[in-house]
């Protein structure tokens, strides 16, 4: 007896779907600027990527958003076909309804163990909801085992066995993958498959019993992201700091341009308000920024204080030739945020 081979034998629209809204938001992110091979992580967290301080820290919809972002065209390839390849079979066995929920809510349980992490790291993609694609194929099996055609189980389940062991490797061996949301979305489409399917025999699980486990699913994911702690981030409490610096000079430089601030008030913000934060700043980047762009980051903060210490110097000793030198000294800043740019 085959109960998979019992369900409606129609396309699978809700793969179809889930496959061209994927391919949708990648066509909208080239379109507003990112990098067709690689976007930055900078980019992809300004745009609902999932950054676990921002996403536990009231930004909860990033779950969401993020599983439809992807690091590029190989990103998005590769996950295309686990989706069209699993999603076949696997919305099949459940039903479309069956498989939208199951879908969702495997997404959302990966993008939380994801942020759950202690780590800088702005996660984004299918995977995690295609990995609970794969956990609900097993939950399945493990259901009807003693019912189901081997053949046909062989035949459906060799390709999907092979792309999870092959992901499963991947994020073993390799940097930048995002283990944590495959196997948490790997237990979480287990679950919801068991949920699914436990108890209705050969019948297709109903529209009522997949709403009501979407609902829960979500309700259980977003509980827990409104119940964890806020994870700990150097670096987004060095976003944090220069956001503020930034916007208290661009505050105090307009107030100066119209004459509300004079020198020696000018010079006290900058002294007073201004360069400790800015210091602590910059020791932070040069504490945990790696790699390339470890020497432009640096050149960036390093210029901006510069500038700022020469302008505090010069407004007190009233040299307006001097506070020119030093305000060029601070737009250097500028400059090496432009060369960062044009290298991602």
């Amino acid at each position: 007896m085959d109960p998979a081979g019992e369900r409606r034998r129609t396309l699978p629209f809700v793969t179809i779907f889930l496959a061209l809204a994927n391919v949708g938001v990648f066509v909208w992110q080239i379109a507003a600027g990112a990098d067709p091979m690689q976007p930055t992580p900078q980019w992809m967290m300004a745009h609902g990527g999932n950054f676990g301080p921002l996403t536990l820290g009231g930004e909860q919809w990033r779950l969401f958003t993020s599983m439809f972002l992807h690091y590029g065209v190989i990103h998005i390839g590769m996950n295309m076909i686990g989706l069209i390849d699993g999603g076949r079979h696997v919305e099949r066995m459940y039903g479309r309804a069956g498989f939208a929920a199951l879908y969702l809510v495997s997404g959302l349980a990966a993008s939380l163990a994801s942020s759950l992490r202690a780590t800088a790291v702005v996660s984004a993609g299918a995977s995690g909801a295609i990995f609970g694609v794969f956990g609900a194929f097993g939950a399945f099996l493990f259901l009807h085992r003693d019912r189901l055609d081997r053949a046909l189980v062989s035949k459906q389940s060799r390709g999907l066995l092979i792309f999870l062991a092959y992901n499963i490797y991947f994020g073993l061996t390799a940097q930048g993958i995002d283990l944590v949301a495959h196997l948490g979305g790997l237990a979480a489409g287990f679950v919801t498959g068991i949920a699914l399917e436990l108890g209705t025999s050969e019948d297709p699980s109903t529209a009522r019993r997949s709403l009501l486990v979407a609902v829960l699913g979500v309700a259980l994911v977003a509980g827990g992201a409104y119940l964890v702690p806020k994870p700990h981030s150097e670096l987004a409490e060095l976003d944090e700091i220069e956001s503020k610096v930034l916007h208290r000079w661009q505050e105090v430089a307009g107030q100066y341009d119209a004459g509300k601030v004079t020198d020696a008030q000018l010079a006290d913000v900058i002294d007073k308000e201004l360069l400790p934060p800015w210091r602590q700043l910059r020791h932070g980047y040069e504490m945990n920024i790696k790699g390339e762009p470890r020497r432009l980051v640096l050149e960036y903060a390093t210029a901006r204080e510069e500038g700022w210490e020469g302008m505090a110097r010069t407004l007190r000793a009233g040299d307006q030739a001097g506070f020119q030198q030093a305000l060029a000294r601070f737009k250097e800043g500028d400059a090496a945020i432009e060369r960062m740019k044009q290298q991602k």
